[in-house]
C-alpha cells in the first residue's frame, strides 16, 4: 500500500482531482503520518500536476479528510 501510495504522487490527475488528494489524505493517514507531512506531499504532488488544485481547495480536502478520519477513530477507538 505505502509504495503505490507514495508511487501516485509522482503522476496525479487532470480530473478528478478532489478525489484523488482526498484518497491520498486518507490512505497517508492510515499510515500515520503527520499532518504537516501529508501537507508538504500532497502541495508537491498538486505542483506537479498538469491542472492543479488551487491551494486553499487542497487545504480544505486534507482538513475535511483528516476530521473526518480523526472523529472516526475516536467514535471507534
Amino acid at each position: 500500500m505505502a509504495n503505490r501510495t507514495l508511487t501516485s504522487l509522482i503522476n496525479p490527475p487532470s480530473i478528478n482531482r478532489h478525489l484523488y488528494f482526498s484518497s491520498l489524505v486518507g490512505s497517508l493517514l492510515f499510515m500515520k503520518l503527520d499532518q504537516p507531512v501529508i501537507e508538504t506531499l500532497l502541495s508537491w504532488s498538486n505542483a506537479h500536476s498538469d491542472n492543479p488544485l488551487a491551494d486553499d481547495e487542497l487545504q480544505r480536502a486534507i482538513v475535511s479528510v483528516s476530521k473526518s478520519a480523526d472523529r472516526k477513530q475516536r467514535a471507534h477507538g
